[in-house]
């Protein structure tokens, strides 16, 4: 598998990090709603920013809007079982299954 490298912009020069959260830097507000859109790559990062930000001791719970690869383990079907769930982990998909490789909206 391929390692995802982030890119940022420091004093007008390029720079590659290792870690998505180095890339967003210091000031990246965290503790709220993170949206992430585009063409490609956003179910890797989504998994890879909640990761870095499980690490932390922070509790992530992922969502879609649309469709999303599902990951293995706990799926929250509704928002009190996300409740209840993340409680017990630091990383929680929510949504309701789409076959047995996806998920959609709760």
């Amino acid at each position: 598998m391929a390692v995802m490298k982030a890119w940022y912009q420091k004093n007008k020069e390029w720079v590659q990090a290792d870690r998505l959260l180095e890339a967003l830097g210091p000031d990246w507000p965290v503790g709220g709603c993170v949206a992430v859109v585009g063409a490609g790559g956003k179910t890797s990062a989504i998994f890879r920013l909640a990761k870095e930000l499980a690490s932390l001791g922070k509790r992530i719970i992922i969502t879609t809007t649309t469709h999303m690869f599902r990951e293995p383990g706990p799926l929250a079907a509704s928002a009190e079982e996300a409740r209840l769930l993340i409680e017990q982990q630091s990383v929680l998909m929510a949504g309701r299954p789409v076959g047995e490789e996806k998920i959609t909206c709760l």
